[in-house]
């Protein structure tokens, strides 16, 4: 059974390109916009957390640290190239992918395919 995947962002036209190529793939992917939002999110079915790392008001240790540590959660981060201490400071907090916005776009049918439609790893 497919998982499903968040995207923390205020930017809604690109939570729309994530949720509705999820959608197009048959896969769920929802958009929330505040760390009050994710640490109210039921996880038993999250597999994938994305945060746009020009979400202000969220750090990725936040995340990181808000996950629950008895399910496997993939984690990934983008942002803008030119924005390296972003970058880095995702990669420091502990996210698993950290990658530039243009290759998190050109990658995300087949980064949901990887982390919501194959089956979980026990």
């Amino acid at each position: 059974m497919p998982g499903t995947g968040l995207i923390i962002t205020k930017d809604v036209f690109f939570a729309s390109k994530v949720t509705g190529t999820a959608a197009a793939l048959g896969l769920m992917v929802r958009s929330i916009s505040s760390l009050e939002q994710f640490e109210t999110v039921v996880f038993p079915d999250t597999r994938l957390v994305i945060l746009d790392l020009d979400c202000l008001g969220i750090t990725p240790h936040e995340v990181i640290t808000a996950l629950p540590t008895e399910s496997p959660v993939t984690t990934i981060a983008f942002g803008p190239h030119v924005q390296e201490d972003k970058l880095a400071a995702a990669k420091s907090a502990g996210f698993q992918q950290v990658l530039p916005r243009s290759k998190f776009s050109a990658g995300l049918v087949e980064i949901l395919k990887m982390t919501l439609a194959s089956t979980p790893q026990s």
